[in-house]
């Protein structure tokens, strides 16, 4: 499987909840930081966040 796909496959999980000892095992991977310094790295935020930024250039709905 190609990095990029492998990398996918295991943001994919972390993104559906799934927890990283489990993505660890599908990737194959012995060592869970393997996958947590490879493939997942530092989680930067959260969906709340992710939303209120996203909005910050909606118009506003009062115009």
């Amino acid at each position: 499987m190609s990095h990029t796909l492998r990398k996918t496959v295991a943001s994919f999980l972390d993104g559906s909840g799934r927890v990283r000892p489990k993505i660890s095992d599908q990737l194959g991977h012995s060592k869970i930081t393997m996958t947590q310094d490879r493939y997942l790295g530092r989680r930067l935020t959260d969906r709340e966040t992710a939303e209120i930024l996203e909005n910050m250039f909606e118009p506003d709905r009062d115009e």
